[in-house]
């Protein structure tokens, strides 16, 4: 039987920033195993990701740890360069644009009073300047917008993935191509992992990193953890006068699009979106008026019961051409895949007991599970 101190269910960009984080760090001794049952990643989540960065938030933790992330990927070169093989991740930083009626405009004023307040370069615009910004932006009905000056944007999370794995195999960490079929729990911990090739392997905690399996995982030991999959939709579009720096716009219908190389990638949040969300992204964006529909691809997304709390949040999955997704302990977020400050906090949690992160006005900490075993 195999072992290890540290299992880490699932290898997509969560898992991998995981393993990454904890065996990097100084008070950290133990071996770390990663099962991945998709080791080509040909059907996972994370390169279908829109890949999205942004600080526009409304909770202050939210905030401060995509404020992190956002650096990381800037960062990239120093902190996932192996023996002089150089990471270059890109970074279209073209912002984030959120759009709202008068009806949303004042919890739009009172986040940017937030996220301003904590570092965020974002910039509350009227009408008349988001046109003058964006002129083929449609801004009859509008009370403004918030935007991001620096920061914001979206990368490449194939790439992400592929350099926190290269990484993480190089500071030891072991990566099983193998899927988890059963946990054995002794007492308050889990003792084993069972794998589908019917070894097991020994472990002192599990992280559970599977995707929007997370909670088959943790029905192996009873747990009813409230994640469950939705699916979505994701439309490719082309443009031919297409908007120079565009940036990830959100209508206040929840209609969202940008660029995407030479196209565009649009959909809706939280319902599927049909005829009715196309004809609105045509009317708010001027120039969709000469777009046509390239393609289109079906995705899942998780969801989880507010009373799952940061134990494991929501991550939006938005992706194109087969029905996968993914989540990840990101604390409620929406966006990603990419704030590794959560995974470095759950890296914590697993070497020291607890996880903390520091704000300028008090410590918030990540609060473990009750009395079950499962290192969330």
């Amino acid at each position: 039987m195999q072992s290890c101190d540290v299992a880490i269910i699932g290898g997509g960009v969560i898992g991998s920033a995981i393993a990454y984080f904890l065996a990097g760090r100084t008070d950290f001794k133990g071996s770390i195993a990663v099962v991945e049952k998709d080791p080509t990643y040909e059907t996972a989540a994370t390169p279908r990701s829109a890949g999205g960065v942004r600080q526009q938030f409304s909770t202050p933790e939210n905030i401060q740890m995509s404020m992190f992330g956002a650096a990381f990927i800037k960062d990239a070169r120093e902190h996932l360069t192996i023996n002089g093989e150089v990471v270059e991740l890109p970074f279209v930083e073209w912002g984030y644009l959120f759009l709202a009626t008068a009806a949303g405009f004042e919890t739009l004023r009172t986040n940017h009073t937030t996220q301003t307040s904590l570092g965020a370069k974002v910039a509350l615009l009227t009408p008349s300047e988001l046109k003058v910004r964006f002129p083929w932006l449609h801004v009859d009905d509008l009370a403004g917008g918030c935007y991001g000056l620096a920061n914001e944007g979206w990368t490449d999370p194939y790439g992400l993935l592929q350099a926190f794995r290269r990484k993480a195999r190089s500071l030891g960490v072991t990566y099983l191509a193998d899927e988890v079929t059963g946990l054995e729990r002794v007492g308050n911990r889990i003792a084993s992992v069972t794998l589908r090739d019917g070894g097991r392997l020994a472990c002192s905690a599990i992280v559970n990193a599977a995707g929007y399996h997370a909670d088959k995982i943790a029905a192996m030991i009873g747990a009813d953890l409230p994640v469950r999959p939705r699916k979505r939709i994701v439309y490719v579009f082309d443009c031919r006068d297409k908007p120079e720096r565009a940036p990830l716009t959100i209508d206040p219908t929840g209609v969202w699009c940008r660029p995407e190389g030479a196209t565009f990638i649009g959909g809706i949040s939280p319902a599927g979106i049909g005829g009715s969300g196309l004809h609105g992204l045509r009317d708010r964006l001027q120039a969709v008026r000469r777009r046509g529909l390239a393609d289109a691809g079906a995705a899942h997304t998780s969801l989880r019961g507010a009373q799952a709390g940061a134990r494991l949040g929501r991550a939006l999955r938005l992706q194109h051409a087969r029905p996968e997704c993914d989540i990840g302990a990101t604390s409620g977020g929406r966006k990603l895949l990419l704030r590794q400050r959560i995974q470095r906090a759950w890296a914590a949690a697993v070497a020291g007991g607890r996880a903390r992160h520091r704000r300028a006005d008090r410590l918030w900490r990540i609060p473990q599970p009750g009395p079950a075993p499962l290192r969330l």
